[in-house]
């Protein structure tokens, strides 16, 4: 492949296109313009424009050097034969000027580019500097806020807990209040709504039915006797307001005696 080095001599010595590619092994002049694109990527047309000028110069130069060579051998004098070299020479140093700013040019172009590069350079690395310290300093307070939420959250797990021991022991102690009427009838004046409308297990009041405190009562409030039993059993909350007080005299006796319904 050919080097940035070479493409600069051959413009400076005015080498053809033909000629790069016979001494540097290319094929076609695409595949040596292939090769100077990826040596010069931003500035590869003009680099190209220069070879080109450089050996089409050097064409024509040679054709008039040529003519000018067969004209000295028609010339015999020894003065003609010194005004040619000098012209010759003249023309040579003139190209060698024209090569040399243009090739100032370029150069001019190429330290341009460098210090603009380097000040881009020197901005990003600025950038990735500050982006990294930034980043360093959200990660620690990620990690120390992750710590913070999880103690948090095991705060919030245990008060969640009490706070539901708490409840639910306010439920246990919450009063229901039941009125029991004459009728025997049943109404809750205060707390939690339960079931009260329901039937008295049969076999419960065959068996108070029998006892001697439930001698004066009547089946009916013996039913209501029942009930209350079983509800008092399921709820310890309910208390019972009474119209009857034999009921409610039944009622304590069997309740304290644990007698099962």
């Amino acid at each position: 492949m050919i080097k940035a080095t070479d493409i600069h001599f051959g413009i400076k010595i005015g080498r053809t296109i033909d000629e790069y590619c016979e001494k540097y092994g290319y094929k076609s002049e695409d595949d040596l313009f292939r090769d100077v694109k990826i040596l010069y990527p931003n500035i590869s047309g003009d680099v190209i424009s220069q070879m080109k000028q450089a050996g089409k110069r050097r064409t024509k130069q040679r054709n008039h050097r040529k003519g000018k060579e067969a004209l000295v051998k028609q010339q015999t004098t020894p003065e003609v034969s010194l005004e040619a070299q000098e012209k010759k020479l003249s023309d040579e140093v003139i190209k060698l000027e024209g090569e040399h700013k243009s090739l100032a040019q370029t150069r001019r172009g190429y330290l341009a580019e460098l210090r603009t590069i380097r000040s881009e350079l020197s901005r990003i690395k600025a950038e990735l500097k500050t982006l990294d310290e930034k980043y360093e300093r959200t990660v620690k307070l990620n990690n120390e806020t992750v710590v913070k939420m999880n103690a948090v959250s095991a705060k919030r797990t245990a008060k969640l807990e009490e706070l539901d021991a708490i409840r639910a022991e306010i439920e246990r102690n919450r009063k229901i209040t039941v009125a029991v009427y004459e009728d025997c009838s049943l109404e809750i004046l205060e707390g939690e709504q339960i079931e009260l409308q329901f039937e008295a297990d049969n076999a419960a009041v065959n068996k108070l039915v029998d006892t001697l405190a439930c001698e004066e009562l009547p089946v009916k409030q013996i039913r209501v006797v029942v009930k209350l039993l079983e509800i008092a059993k399921k709820d310890p909350r309910v208390e019972f307001e009474f119209d009857n007080e034999k009921v409610k005299e039944v009622f304590l006796m069997f309740k304290n005696q644990q007698v099962p319904a």
